[in-house]
């Protein structure tokens, strides 16, 4: 299954750059929404496909909450380093404190991103053929 977390980061890349792209088209409005929603649906597409492909054509329902929330654990872990290391370094560079603020962001968009990834999961993946 690590191919398929590798093909959900690839898209996860294509919708940031996507959102990013219709965001400015609207003179900038949108903020984070936009690239967050794009990369949430190709995310979804990729791994219920995929998914559904690896485990043999189809995607239960389990099957996608457990790709969905481990693939977001892993997005979490390794995006936990760099919103520290920011921290450090605007506090090294004579900055405040950000507070709890990116911390709190973070975990909403993380539970937020899960169960829209997985609902939207359970809509693309193939439907088994009566």
């Amino acid at each position: 299954m690590v191919v398929v977390y590798a093909v959900m980061l690839g898209a996860t890349m294509l919708g940031q750059l996507l959102g990013i792209a219709a965001a400015s088209a609207l003179a900038g409005r949108g903020g984070v929404a936009l690239p967050l929603a794009a990369s949430v649906v190709l995310e979804a597409v990729a791994g219920a496909r995929l998914g559904a492909r690896r485990s043999g054509g189809t995607l239960t329902v389990r099957q996608a909450w457990k790709i969905s929330a481990t693939y977001s654990g892993a997005l979490v872990a390794i995006t936990v380093p760099l919103a520290v290391w920011i921290e450090v370094a605007a506090r090294a560079n004579g900055g405040t404190s950000s507070g709890m603020g990116p911390v709190v962001a973070l975990a909403f968009y993380a539970v937020l991103g899960t169960l829209a990834r997985w609902g939207l999961m359970t809509r693309f993946a193939p439907r088994p053929r009566a």
